[in-house]
C-alpha cells in the first residue's frame, strides 16, 4: 500500500507538471487578432474587466458563465495573464483528478498514467483548453464534472449539491449531472429511497441555473431554444456527425469497436455512463465547435479505453504505440508551437493515425490467446 501511494503521488506530480508544460506546447491564442478577437474570448475578457461589477452588454450564454471570469478579475495581474494562469492551473488539476478517478474505479497505476497522458495529448480535450486559455470555464467544468462523479459514487449528496451550484455558475454542461445522478440511482436500485435527498441537494444549483437566465442582463445572443434551432443540424449532417463522433477522439476512436464485447460489457454494467455520454452529445446542439463541446465525453471514453488496456497483452509495446500515435495526432494547423501547414494535413494525419492504431489493435486482439480475449471481468459496475 505504501508503495502504491508513492507511485500515485509521483504520477500526480508528473501529470501536473506535464500539463503545465502543455501550456507551452499547445501555444497561446493570438487574442488580439482576427478572427479570434471577435469570438467568445472577447466576452470573457470584458466580464473579467468589469469585476466587481457585471457588464450588461455581454451576449448570452457567455454572461451566465460568471465564476471563471470573476476569479480572473480578482487576481492582481492583467486579465489575459489571469486567464492563462487559471486555465493552466485548472487543466493541470483536471489531469491529476482524472488519474484519481481512474484509480478509484480500479485501474492499475500504469494504465491510469498512460490513459491520462493520452487524454492530455488529445487536441480537442486538453489541447484546445490550453491554446484558448480564455475558455477557463471549460477547464473548471471538467474539474467539477469529475468531482461530481466522485461525490455521486461516494453517495455524498450534500457535496454533490455544492459542486453542482458552483457548476451552475461556471458552465451549462455540469447541469447534465442532475439526470445522470437519477440514472445512477435507478441503475443501483436506490431511486425510491434516495430521490428526495438528491432532489433537495440539487435544487439550489438548478435554481441558480434558472435565476441567472432570468435576471442577469445580456446584450443579445441566442437563448437556449434559439441556439437549438440554429445548431440542431448537428444531429443529422455528415460533417457534424464525423466531427463529433469520430474526429474528437482520433486516433483512438475505433478501439472500442475493435473490442466490441468489452465495450458492451462496460456499458451494460454502467448504463448511467452511457446516459452521460449521450446527454453530452445531445448538448452539442446548443452551440458551435463540435469537438470542444463533445470533449467532456473524454471521462467515459478514456475510462473505457483504460479498462480495455487492462485486458490486453504486450502492454509496454501497446503503450508505446498509443503514446507515439497520440503525440503525432496532437499536432494541428492553427494551435500549437509546431504547426501543420493547413487543415488537410490535420485531417490526413488524424485519419491516417486512426487507421494505423485500429489495425494495430485488431492485430493485437487476434494474436491474443483465446482465454485472454475477454477482458469483461475487468468491466464490472463502478461503485
Amino acid at each position: 500500500m505504501d508503495r502504491l501511494k508513492a507511485i500515485d503521488i509521483a504520477s500526480l506530480i508528473v501529470l501536473f507538471v506535464v500539463t503545465v508544460l502543455g501550456g507551452w506546447y499547445y501555444g497561446a491564442i493570438p487574442y488580439t487578432q482576427e478572427p479570434y478577437r471577435s469570438q467568445d474570448l472577447s466576452f470573457y475578457l470584458r466580464m473579467a474587466e468589469a469585476v466587481p461589477g457585471i457588464d450588461p452588454l455581454v451576449n448570452q450564454p457567455f454572461n451566465f458563465r460568471l465564476l471563471g471570469p470573476y476569479l480572473v478579475g480578482l487576481l492582481p495581474v492583467s486579465e489575459p495573464l489571469g486567464f492563462t494562469l487559471l486555465t493552466v492551473f485548472f487543466s493541470a488539476c483536471a489531469a491529476s483528478l482524472f488519474y484519481v478517478l481512474l484509480r478509484y474505479v480500479g485501474l492499475s497505476a500504469a494504465v491510469s498514467f498512460v490513459v491520462v497522458v493520452l487524454a492530455l495529448l488529445n487536441r480537442y480535450v486538453f489541447g484546445i483548453l490550453l491554446f484558448n486559455n480564455f475558455q477557463l470555464g471549460d477547464a473548471m467544468s471538467l474539474v467539477l464534472l469529475m468531482l461530481l462523479f466522485l461525490a455521486m459514487w461516494e453517495r455524498r449528496w450534500l457535496t454533490f449539491g455544492v459542486l453542482l451550484t458552483l457548476g451552475s455558475l461556471t458552465r451549462e454542461i455540469t447541469i447534465l449531472m442532475v439526470p445522470v445522478a437519477f440514472l445512477y440511482l435507478l441503475e443501483h436500485k436506490q431511486l425510491s429511497a434516495k430521490w428526495r435527498q438528491v432532489a433537495l441537494a440539487v435544487l439550489p444549483g438548478v435554481l441558480i441555473f434558472a435565476l441567472l437566465r432570468a435576471f442577469v442582463p445580456n446584450g443579445g445572443g441566442r437563448s437556449l431554444l434559439e441556439a437549438f434551432a440554429a445548431f440542431s443540424y448537428k444531429l443529422y449532417t455528415p460533417e457534424s456527425l464525423f466531427r463529433g463522433y469520430v474526429n474528437t477522439f482520433l486516433p483512438f476512436t475505433l478501439i472500442p469497436l475493435v473490442y466490441f464485447r468489452q465495450t458492451v460489457a462496460f456499458f451494460r454494467a454502467n448504463k448511467y455512463l452511457l446516459g452521460y455520454a449521450l446527454l453530452v452529445y445531445l448538448s452539442t446542439t446548443f452551440g458551435a465547435n463540435e469537438e470542444r463541446l463533445v470533449a467532456p465525453v473524454f471521462i467515459v471514453f478514456f475510462m473505457l479505453l483504460g479498462f480495455i488496456l487492462e485486458g490486453v497483452r504486450a502492454k509496454r509495446l501497446t503503450f508505446a504505440v498509443l503514446l507515439a500515435a497520440g503525440f503525432l495526432a496532437s499536432l494541428h494547423h492553427f494551435m500549437g508551437t509546431f504547426l501543420l501547414p493547413d487543415r488537410v494535413w490535420t485531417r490526413t494525419l488524424g485519419l491516417g493515425l486512426g487507421v494505423g492504431v485500429t489495425l494495430y489493435m485488431v492485430f493485437l486482439k487476434r494474436s491474443e490467446k483465446p482465454q485472454n480475449r475477454d477482458a469483461s471481468k475487468n468491466l464490472g459496475p463502478i461503485s
